[in-house]
């Protein structure tokens, strides 16, 4: 149920903006880090997913903690 309140597990991104998120920060990393290596590359996409998984928790704990 905590995945239908704030998306922290899901494998899609969920909005414009978290899509230009991911796909910024992607391009940054390939950038820093040139490789054609598919397993580099892989990396590269596991670790955009989950930063934009941290934000989305991120938020929701910035969002309590207004509340409170």
């Amino acid at each position: 149920m905590n995945a239908l309140k704030h998306g922290a597990t899901s494998p899609r991104l969920l909005n414009e903006q978290e899509s230009k998120n991911y796909q910024n920060f992607i391009n940054a990393l390939r950038r820093h880090h040139k490789s054609a290596d598919p397993l580099v590359m892989m990396q590269h996409e596991r670790i955009a997913r989950l930063k934009i998984q941290l934000e989305r928790v991120q938020e929701q704990m910035d969002s309590l903690h207004r509340v409170a």
